[in-house]
């Protein structure tokens, strides 16, 4: 059996109005047994629990650790590139799906997870400049080149 397309809402801000933050962030909970949201260095920076599971009460004290340093030593270079080619590609479903496979590693059961990353740039040139953003987000003037 094909898994279903996914599907956006085809009128957000009709749909959703300005949503708050607070609503935002319940709306994640209600969604997901655990939502993360990590920083640019992957910092778990905050978290919620959508769930009363005892088993994920142990996630509480993820907050302030690298995402990667969730898992055991075996597994952390695994968790480690899942994470580092999701933030590098430019393809959401991509991303979305690279960052699935690390939460499995991570979370060993089926749960439900959503990890929030806010740390997305856009980089705007001229058609006479080629710029290529970098993983690290850095912005370096010397690695802006003419255009061929």
């Amino acid at each position: 059996m094909e898994a279903a397309a996914s599907q956006r809402f085809k009128a957000p801000r009709d749909s959703f109005g300005e949503l708050d933050a607070e609503s935002a962030a319940s709306l994640l909970s209600a969604a997901t047994d655990v939502a993360l949201v990590l920083n640019a260095e992957g910092v778990i920076e905050d978290l919620s629990l959508g769930t009363q599971d005892p088993a994920l009460e142990a996630c509480q004290s993820w907050v302030g650790r690298r995402f990667a340093d969730t898992v055991t030593v075996e597994c952390r270079p695994k968790v480690e590139q899942l994470l580092r080619d999701a933030v590098a590609t430019t393809e959401e479903e991509k991303s979305r799906k690279l960052m699935q496979q690390a939460s499995r590693i991570v979370m060993k059961e089926d749960y439900g997870m959503l990890v929030l990353h806010f740390d997305k740039r856009a980089w705007a040139t001229r058609s006479t400049i080629v710029f290529n953003p970098r993983v690290d987000t850095s912005t370096l003037a010397m690695e802006a080149k003419p255009a061929q």
